[in-house]
Parts: structure tokens; C-alpha cells; sequence
């Protein structure tokens, strides 16, 4: 896999961008405000779990919030964030999540779910100290405790905290949309995959800690995504292709896990099967976390790092044993960990072993592991293989790495242009992939959901088959000519989610 990002790094104040704040008509200019706030205190929240206050990248980070609050309070003369469902507003306005932004967005409305919170208040006397303290007193008060809002507002008035309030969770007036038996299992779908990033978050930070991460938690979530792949994997294959380099290493686990698992059930495994491959896939990299960050965000490795590098998979293998005991689950999890970069010819790494192909939980992971790491754009801005050519890659350049049956069954369970991606057609319409294609021979021809039309204008969206032929021309209605990553089109993670 790709070389991970540190997750806090350099506290750096995110600013505004400068047309947000460019005059009191500009209409990004409260969105560009709220985005610094909530940048700001992502970076701030961050940082004090895991500094002292006294820290000096800690003192950045709190100067940074404070200098975001003040420039809200100066334009808007409140700042208040609020999270209803997985909305996150600022002010009353709602902020467009993009990519880029998606760790910061995902962090503050999990967290304030989790604590039961639904607005926080920073009034316009707030103090450094009463920064840290909130932060203190919200790291400790979180879901493991009973009433965790309750208990927050208490610690905060018993130590005297006045520039901070939180308010009761609320919700957004109900829109009309699709009918319910229309949108149950994309909702659920979406809210899982988003779930399963925070879950093989709090998985891995608690193991790399020694706080007693168990399998659990992971396997119940895992089921779900079995579930939900058996009603209708479309949804779940397409939120694969988030690609969040910043915190590549839970993204990555999830989309490993939902390809895997997808895969398998191409593959006609059981039920039971799918949960034990869907836990193994979404632990395959826990060795990562005990390699050096200067190791995996450093572009261009010497021979030594390269080699420890290479020790993940081993690194992996020996942690969830020493942590889980030598169960089943942990045996077979270790063995998928120990094994995913072994080439079918017995190649890879770990070397030094006596050649013998590995086995079919960790040849599918080989696959869905190699797919998500070369098609996520490094922090370097690195250009990346597309999907279709890393396909293309492990089809005709992998035969001795890769399974090739597998191979050519991943191809018929994803596409060649997979779910989720954006199209330009022939006709000059723009769509996002919505469906395979209804031809399961014709990887490379799938239903399409259209956006724009021959003129570039936004439509009412409507799906079209690309298998579709039209007799008179002797050729298919329309093709794809050009595909593009969601990051390149959508500003709005949520918009994205709302399209498929």
C-alpha cells in the first residue's frame, strides 16, 4: 500500500480562502469562514489529545482556533457549529464537504453525535484557557460514559468555562425525496461506510496504544457490510472511491473490506465466509501502525527503509496475536495480514519463505489491497493510475502476482469503470456510473445516472445503459470517453452520496 500520512502533523492555521472574505456580498464568504472554524478546530482537538497543553504545537494550534473565531465573530458576530445527521453547519449555513475535507467534517460530527451534542457555542469571550479546558473535559466525556452531554455540561460549569456552551442534538426539517423502500438500503449503506473509517480508526489507534482493542465492535460492523452487499452492493462499491490520502489508512481499511467482501460474494462464499474474510481484509494493514511515520510519508525510500517497510506484514501478523490470542479469528486475520503481499507465484515480501501460493482470504485481499493503493492520489500530487488501468495492469502485468481467475472476477464485480466514477459520454452528456451493466459480459458498459446534457446544462438526473445499440448508426448509443475521479467534480462529499 502507499505510503501513510501523518495524521496531525504541523499545526498550521487553515485559513479562509481569500474570496470567502473578500466582501459582505461574496457568496462563499461564510462558507470559506466556516470552514477555517471547523478546520481550525479539527487541528486543535487533534493536537490536545495527544500534546500537553504546554506543548508548543499545541499553543500554535489553540492561537490558530482563536484567530478563526475571532475573524467569524468580526463578519457574522456569532460562531456556532451544529451537526444534525450527518449535516454540519456553521452559523446557519451548511457546509459544502469536499475531499479534502472530509477528515475534519467526518471527526467533528462523529464526535459530536457520539457525545450526544448537537450545537457548540463559542461566545465571544473566549479564552485561551477556557479552549483547553473544553477540549479536556470533551476528550474524556465521550460515548463510553452514561450521559455523556449531561456530564459535559456539568465538568464545564463546576470548572468554570464561559466562553464555551453546547446546546441539545436537533434535527433539519424533513425534505420530500424517494420513497422510503428507495433509498433504505443506500442510507444505510452510506452510513456504515462512513462508520466503518471511524470504527478502523478507533480500532487501530487503541491497538497502537495497548488500550485493549477488541474484534467486536469491527466484526459487528463487518456483518453489516456483508448485509448490506447481499441487498445491494452498488452503493457501498461506489463510497469506495473516497480517497482520503490524509487518513489513508482507515479509508483504505474500509474500501479493502467492502471490495473484499463484494469479491467474495462474486466468488459465491457463504455468509460466514464473507464476515471472516470482511474482518481479515479490514485488519490487513495493522502492521502499518507500527511502522515510523517519517518511514511511510517520505516519497522515494532508501534500501533500510524500504526494507522495514517490508516488515509490515509481519509486524501485523505478531500484533494481532499478541493481542487477540491465538483464536481462530486471530489466526486467520494473521495469516491474511502476514500474506497479502505474496505474489501467486511466491514471490513478494515477506521474503525468505518457502514458495507456495498464499491462501484464497489473502489472495483476495492482494487484490482489492494493490487496487485502492494505486488508484489513491499521494500527498505529493503524484499523478495516480486510473481504475480502468489499474485494471488493466493486474490483468496483463500481474499473472504472477495476482490470481488471474480472481483477477478477472474482480474486473466483472467493480467494472471497468467502477461505481461512483464520473463519465463524460460521446454525446457530450456527463454522468456518474450508477449501476453495473445490465450485460454482465460487458464489464466495460455500464448503466449510467445523467447529470448534464449534450449542452453541458445540469437535467434531472435519469440512467441510461451503455450497452444500448442503435440499428441505424450500427453502434452503441452512447460511449464513455473520458472518466474522472468524484474529487474532480464534486465540492460536496454529500452531494456525491445524494447522486448514487
Amino acid at each position: 500500500m502507499p505510503k501513510l500520512a501523518d495524521e496531525v502533523g504541523q499545526p498550521s492555521r487553515c485559513e479562509a480562502p481569500p474570496d470567502a472574505i473578500a466582501g459582505p456580498d461574496h457568496p462563499d464568504r461564510s462558507h470559506g469562514l466556516g470552514r477555517a472554524l471547523v478546520g481550525n478546530f479539527y487541528l486543535v482537538a487533534k493536537t490536545l489529545g495527544m500534546f500537553d497543553p504546554a506543548n508548543v504545537l499545541s499553543k500554535q494550534a489553540v492561537t490558530a482556533f482563536l484567530g478563526a473565531h475571532r475573524d467569524m465573530l468580526a463578519v457574522e458576530g456569532e460562531a456556532v457549529m451544529r451537526v444534525s445527521a450527518d449535516c454540519l453547519f456553521v452559523n446557519e449555513t451548511r457546509l459544502r464537504i469536499d475531499f479534502e475535507g472530509f477528515a475534519a467534517f467526518r471527526y467533528i460530527v462523529d464526535a459530536l453525535k457520539d457525545r450526544q451534542i448537537g450545537a457548540v457555542f463559542f461566545g465571544p469571550g473566549l479564552t485561551e484557557k477556557d479552549l483547553t479546558v473544553f477540549l479536556r473535559l470533551f476528550h474524556e466525556h465521550d460515548g463510553r460514559r452514561p450521559e455523556p452531554r449531561t456530564g459535559l455540561v456539568s465538568a464545564l460549569e463546576a470548572a468554570k468555562v464561559e466562553g464555551i456552551t453546547i446546546g441539545e442534538p436537533w434535527e433539519l426539517p424533513e425534505r420530500p425525496g424517494p420513497a422510503a423502500s428507495d433509498t433504505n438500503v443506500k442510507a444505510a449503506s452510506v452510513d456504515t461506510y462512513f462508520k466503518s473509517i471511524y470504527v478502523a480508526r478507533q480500532f487501530m489507534q487503541n491497538f497502537r496504544s495497548g488500550h485493549g482493542a477488541t474484534f467486536q465492535r469491527v466484526k459487528r460492523l463487518v456483518h453489516t457490510i456483508v448485509d448490506l452487499v447481499a441487498q445491494d452492493d452498488s452503493t457501498l462499491l461506489a463510497l469506495t472511491q473516497i480517497k482520503d490520502f490524509d487518513n489513508f489508512l482507515f479509508t483504505h481499511s474500509a474500501n479493502v473490506c467492502v471490495l473484499s467482501v463484494a469479491l467474495g460474494q462474486s466468488l459465491g462464499l457463504d455468509k460466514d465466509l464473507l464476515g471472516k474474510l470482511g474482518l481479515s481484509a479490514m485488519l490487513h494493514d495493522i502492521g502499518m501502525t507500527e511502522i515510523p511515520r517519517e518511514v511511510l510519508t517520505r516519497a522515494g525510500l532508501t534500501a533500510e527503509e524500504r526494507k522495514l517497510y517490508e516488515r509490515h506484514p509481519l509486524l501485523g501478523a505478531r500484533a494481532i496475536l499478541r493481542g487477540q490470542g491465538a483464536s481462530e479469528a486471530s489466526i486467520r486475520c494473521a495469516l491474511v495480514a502476514f500474506e497479502h503481499h505474496l505474489h501467486e507465484d511466491g514471490a513478494g515480501f515477506p521474503t525468505g519463505l518457502a514458495r507456495r501460493p498464499p491462501t484464497l482470504m489473502s489472495r483476495i485481499v492482494a487484490i482489492t489491497d494493490f487496487y485502492d493503493s494505486v488508484t489513491t492520489p499521494p500527498p505529493s500530487g503524484e499523478a495516480t493510475i486510473t481504475p480502468e488501468d489499474a485494471l488493466r495492469l493486474m490483468v496483463h502485468g500481474g499473472r504472477d502476482v495476482f490470481d488471474p481467475i480472481l483477477v478477472k472476477l474482480f474486473v466483472n464485480t467493480i467494472g471497468t469503470h467502477p461505481l461512483g466514477t464520473m463519465v463524460l459520454l460521446d454525446t457530450g452528456e456527463t454522468g456518474i456510473v450508477h449501476r453495473r451493466c445490465s450485460d454482465p459480459g460487458e464489464p466495460d458498459r455500464p448503466r449510467v445516472k445523467i447529470t448534464t446534457d449534450t449542452a453541458g446544462q445540469p437535467v434531472p438526473p435519469f440512467v441510461v445503459d451503455l450497452n444500448e445499440w442503435d440499428d441505424q448508426r450500427g453502434a452503441y448509443r452512447r460511449s464513455i470517453v473520458e472518466a474522472m475521479a468524484p474529487s474532480e467534480v464534486f465540492s460536496d462529499i454529500i452531494d456525491f452520496t445524494e447522486l448514487l
